[in-house]
């Protein structure tokens, strides 16, 4: 039988390594993000920054995965950034908060594309708000990195603009990319 420490221990280790294992799942998104940048082909004349969105959702009980998501992102960025820029330009981040909502996410990302000038975005990070605003990226012409999984259930008009940040058999998939 488990003593009192051992199963107040326990929860907390596989919390924790949850957490790890979100944090570097976040980690690869924003690097298959950047990749895809260098793929397609970021130039500007006057190498201003580049200019990525963060759409996630901050509050709620999903709130923790978000800001290991945010940590990911940012640590990536600072890390290109130092190492000389995505093709020579520096990158910054410009994010938003969901709130789990997709009818918000939707308005958010279209000032992600349309004001702030972003060239991809990282996020929604959930599927229903992911759903929910599913046509808009295709109608910006911005990219969108979503997760998790469910790409399956986007409609294929939709999935123009749209990639998964996990695979469609789920988490063991991502983590081969950590």
């Amino acid at each position: 039988m488990p003593s009192k420490e051992e199963k107040v221990i326990a929860p907390a280790t596989k919390c924790l390594a949850n957490i790890d294992l979100w944090w570097r799942a976040s980690r690869a998104v924003v690097v298959g993000c950047v990749g895809l940048l260098l793929t397609v082909g970021v130039t500007s004349a006057q190498q201003a920054p580049i200019k990525l969105g963060l759409l996630l959702t901050y509050q709620g009980p999903t709130a923790i995965f978000a800001r290991y998501e945010d940590k990911g992102a940012r640590l990536a960025i600072e890390e290109a950034n130092k190492a000389g820029g995505l093709q020579g330009q520096t990158s910054e981040i410009n994010n938003y908060d969901t709130e789990g909502n997709a009818d918000r996410a939707g308005v958010l990302y279209r000032r992600l594309a349309e004001e702030d000038k972003v060239v991809a975005v990282i996020g929604p990070d959930g599927i229903l708000v992911v759903l929910g605003m599913s046509a808009i990226p295709a109608q910006v012409k911005v990219m969108a990195v979503a997760g998790p999984g469910g790409y399956e259930y986007i409609p294929p008009q939709d999935r123009t603009h749209i990639v998964s940040a996990w695979a469609a058999s789920g988490f063991s998939a991502t983590l081969v990319l950590v």
